[in-house]
Parts: C-alpha cells; structure tokens; sequence
C-alpha cells in the first residue's frame, strides 16, 4: 500500500504520455477502494488535469478497446441502402435536422464497437439521424439529431434507460461536459440555430443566433440602443456586434475573462426569447420558466428585480427588431419568419413501440424530488426531462473514473427467475448484442456449436464443446452476469479457467469492471480473480484471504506465482523502492495493492 503511494505520488505528469496516464488511472480504479481518501482524490485531479492538456478522447478509447476513430454517417457507399433510407426518412418532407435539438453520445467512435453499433442500430430503427466521429470534437463519439425539446427529452431518457450502463459518462474535459446541457447522466445537447453561419456556444448549449444572415451580418442595433440606455450594456463596443459574439461563452476561452460575463449572458437571454416565441414548444416545451429555471439558473436576474425587467426589455426588442432584418437571399423573408421555419417538414419522434414504465409523458417538466444515481458525478437534479449538473461540485471534483458505474455484476450460478423483467424482445436485442457478438466469435473460433434462447427476456446461450462439454451464460439489462458449466456427463462443474478468462476480456473490451457478485464457490472466485488480475480489469467486492483457503492447489499455485510475478519488476531497488520520473508505468502497479492486503497462500 505505503509502496504503491509512493509510487503514483512520484509520477512524473509533466512528460507521462497518454498511454502511461490512462494505464495509471486504471491502476486507481483497479483497487481504488484500498487508497487514503486524501491521496486518491489528488491523483484523480492530476489525472484529470492531465487528460485536459491532452485533449483527445477518441484516442483514449483507442488505447482502452483497440478501436481507431472511424466516420460513419455520411457515406452512403459505406453503408446499406436501407440504413441510408433510415437515417434519412424524417428529413424526406423538408426538415433540416441541423435547425433544432441534437445531443451528443461518448462511445467508442467506431460503429465496428459492439456497444456503438448497439445504439446506432436502435437509432436507425427510429429513424433518427445520426452520425459517428464526424465533428472531430473532443468526446462527441456521437452525435444525434433529434429536434424538437420534447422529443429529445424523450429520446434522452429512453437511451439512458436502455444504454446508460454501457456508455459512458463524459469526464469534465469533454466538449460536451464543459458546453453542453445534462438532459441524462450519459446524454449531453445543445440547440443548433440554423446550418450555416458561424453559431456560437452559448448558456448550457443554447447557441447564439448567425453572425450572418445571407450576405451580411446581422446587426441588432436598436436592441444595442436600448440596452446601452438601460444601462445594461457599457458600450458600443458589446455583444451586440455580431463581429464580437463568435464563441464568447465557451467556459475556457481565457480571451474573454475581460469582458462583462452579464452582457454576454444577456445575449444567450435574448436568443432564447428570439427561439422561444418564434418556435413555441418545439425549442423550450410548454413550461419555459422551467426551462429557463434549468438551462439559466443563477445566470438570469431575479424574476420581479430591476434588473430582470431591464433584460426583458431588451429581448422584447431584440425579438421585434428580428422581424425587421430581411435579406434578398431569403427573398425579402425577415429573419423572424427565417427562424420561425426551422420546424417546416419536421416529423415528431414515433416512440410509441418502445414505451416503458419509466418514460414519463411530460418530459418538459421539472421534477426535482429525483435524483440520478450515478457513482461518479455529483449529484444531479433530475425531470423527466433535462439534469442540472452542480456546476461548483462538477468543477471542484475530478471525475475521470467514470467507467467506474460500468460493472459487470458476476454471479455463481444460473438464475431461475421467478417474475420475469418487464422487457420485450426489442429491448433483449440491444442491451444483449455485445453478449451475442462475443460468445458467437467464442464458439466460432473454438469450433463449439452455439445456440441461443431467442424467447428470454434475459439473453441466454450455450456453447457445447467438441467434447460434448456445456458452458451456459445468462446476461440481464442490468449486468448482471452468470455462468454454469457441465462436463460431457452432463455433471454440474465450476467453469473451465478459460470461460473465466473469456469473461475478462468482455469485460475489458467493453470498458468495465468485474464485481464479485453472489457466489458460494471459492474455486469459482479464485478463477475468476485470476482471468481479472490477468486481464488488469479493475475489480470490486474482492473476496477476502479467508474466502480463498478451500481452494484448488493448483489454482492456489497459480495465484502464488502471479503475485510474485506482480511484485518482481515492480520498483526501482535503487532508488529506494521508487520509479525514477519519467519512467514507464509497468503493468504490475496494477496488482500492487491487491498483493499487499494479501497472506501469502
């Protein structure tokens, strides 16, 4: 333990390279619950610092899965017709899936990635437009055109419903996370003003409306006036010129911190009330003193202040002046009515198939008496439509450790339940499809006949060896994974190392870790603690050295020899047991902590 301190306190994060840095912080998560509060908490900040200078996710996955970004979306040789016809059916009467709501998803940015094709595959069969890995922004693995507020609540919860246990969470230094608005733990969006034209951030992702229009600029001149004459500008020399809004409310844009935060926030303000009457519920729903509760919070004045009346005045007249400025290359149409045709052919979302329980039928509303559980974020306000995230928590807490929440939960045996889950077969074709695509690569590769039971609404399958042994392995929504084995007798046996190693590398592949759940077996545990120490896949509820004495010898052997390997090679004897800085991170700072709370066997 004291070694291990030691250890990563001596890290050298100036000149760590990325590979090093992400091996170092799957070293934390591995044992994580075994460090001193103080000291985790440091080296998770370090980290998450680090992983800012860098700024490149989509390498981050490549270096955890193997998978490189890959485009998808926009070629339609690279994919099949009726895919192609899918993304874009609801664009067939005329809509323009760049004007409205869109959210951004941080998967691997590969649709060759079994968790990535998964919600592609269930986008396509709602004919939401989408596309992977096409903006080159940092952490946007996916980006997903929706449109309407209404819908995008809807759809945000259905896949966080659906996929929040095998997506990620976006850490701090994403795009996303520092621009964007938490609609669900894993679903971050923002509203586009148009295609064209430069658009930039704005509060929580309300993006602010074109520097141009047509030809030529947009300039708000009487809402300049009258904010200048309320006091609530200093000069002409604001916001107000479309030449001085492009991306001025990024968070880090250091250029700006000289300029007034509450000009800036007053444009957002009046962009809002431009979107707000010119589209009506398709930008902010039926509540829009929720919404703006939510998207705005502490950034607009109190409603009933001088103030506040003095920002309404000045939307009032930013709305009305829009409905004067015209352009000869929109036939005269006046930027109001512009505005007012971003819903024109636009189709709502038919999720009427995929209906649950949990989705809520006023998803525009706030709901504040529930709270999202996630191991990883601060606590968030949740609707049933969009989160608030705690902004001074968010900023003050590192939260690079968010595979954390991705845990397979392990068990010793296969379950028989008595209540089935309330899932439909749409619903098993998705969450099983890593499952699926894994254990049909296994059998293929051994030359083992595999066979699925289609009608659970757990997935459920069995591979029969050549020598007529069985494995079994049962799967539900919720990680729960377990697995069973019988010998070419037909004979209840614990699982071969190997299905426990095949297991690991899941786990691996998929970004997430192996909770020991409930299981009488030590030999079962053993095994499986081998495949994770491995596989370096991060374990949590590790059995205690007591839970392991009634074990194999041979398994016991084998656990001897991999701590020993673990521990030699570890430290540097000639700089007292610490890595000179700079040095490679070897693997073995993985096992460390594990093998110091460990007896000898």
């Amino acid at each position: 333990m004291s070694e291990l301190s030691n250890l990563l306190r001596n890290t050298d994060f100036e000149h760590i390279s990325l590979e090093d840095l992400v091996a170092l912080e799957d070293s934390l998560q591995l044992f994580e619950n075994t460090f001193e509060k103080d000291i985790l908490e440091n080296l998770k900040k370090k980290i998450a610092d680090k992983y800012a200078s860098f700024n490149d996710r989509f390498k981050i996955h490549k270096i955890r899965t193997g998978y490189d970004a890959e485009n998808w979306g926009f070629d339609r040789t690279k994919m099949s017709p009726e895919d192609w016809r899918k993304l874009h059916k609801r664009l067939e009467k005329g809509w323009n899936a760049n004007n409205g709501w869109k959210f951004h998803l941080d998967v691997v940015p590969n649709r060759n990635h079994p968790v990535t094709k998964s919600v592609s595959d269930f986008l396509l069969d709602l004919n939401v437009s989408h596309k992977i890995a096409a903006g080159g922004e940092n952490g946007k693995g996916m980006t997903v055109y929706v449109g309407s507020y209404e819908d995008i609540n809807k759809l945000a919860e259905v896949i966080q419903e659906r996929f929040g246990k095998v997506i990620y969470e976006p850490p701090t230094y994403t795009d996303q996370s520092q621009q964007e608005y938490a609609f669900q733990p894993t679903v971050y969006g923002r509203f586009v003003p148009g295609k064209k034209g430069n658009y930039p951030w704005g509060v929580k992702g309300i993006g602010l409306v074109y520097n141009r229009y047509g030809r030529k600029h947009v300039n708000f001149n009487k809402s300049l006036e009258k904010a200048i004459d309320l006091g609530v500008v200093e000069n002409k020399e604001s916001v107000f010129d479309p030449k001085n809004i492009f991306l001025y409310l990024r968070v880090n844009d250091k250029e700006n911190e000289k300029l007034n935060k509450k000009e800036l926030y007053l444009r957002n303000y009046c962009c809002h009330k431009l979107y707000a009457e010119a589209l009506g519920d398709y930008y902010c729903g039926s509540d829009i003193e929720a919404f703006e509760k939510s998207f705005f919070g502490d950034k607009l004045p109190a409603k009933g202040t001088v103030e506040r009346s003095h920002w309404d005045v000045v939307a009032e007249t930013f709305v009305e002046e829009a409905k004067t400025l015209s352009s000869r290359d929109h036939n005269g149409k006046n930027f109001f009515d512009f505005i007012k045709s971003f819903t024109d052919g636009y189709e709502p979302l038919d999720l009427s198939s995929i209906q649950t329980e949990k989705m809520s039928t006023k998803s525009n509303s706030v709901d504040a008496d529930n709270t999202s559980k996630s191991e990883n974020k601060p606590k968030q306000e949740k609707s049933s439509g969009p989160i608030q995230k705690n902004k001074s928590t968010q900023e003050n807490s590192p939260s690079t450790t968010q595979e954390n929440k991705q845990t397979i939960s392990v068990e010793g045996n296969i379950p028989d339940p008595i209540t089935k889950p309330v899932i439909n077969n749409q619903s098993n074709k998705y969450f099983a499809e890593p499952y699926r695509v894994f254990y049909q690569n296994i059998a293929k590769k051994e030359n083992s006949q595999y066979s699925e039971d289609e009608s659970s609404p757990y997935y459920r399958a069995k591979l029969v060896r050549k020598d007529n042994s069985e494995l079994n392995i049962v799967a539900t929504p919720n990680n729960q994974v377990s697995l069973g084995a019988k010998d070419k007798d037909k004979k209840a046996k614990i699982p071969d190392y190997k299905d426990f190693n095949n297991l690991a590398l899941l786990a691996k592949k998929l970004g997430k870790s192996i909770s020991f759940g409930n299981i009488n077996s030590p030999e079962f545990k053993a095994r499986l603690m081998l495949a994770c120490m491995e596989n370096n896949v991060k374990m949590t509820n590790i059995p205690n050295h007591s839970e392991l004495n009634d074990i194999d010898t041979q398994t016991k052997q084998l656990l001897k020899d991999k701590f020993k390997k673990h521990a030699s090679g570890a430290y540097n004897e000639e700089d007292n047991n610490t890595p000179k800085k700079g040095k490679k991170i070897p693997d073995s700072i993985k096992q460390q902590t594990l093998m110091n709370r460990r007896q000898k066997y």
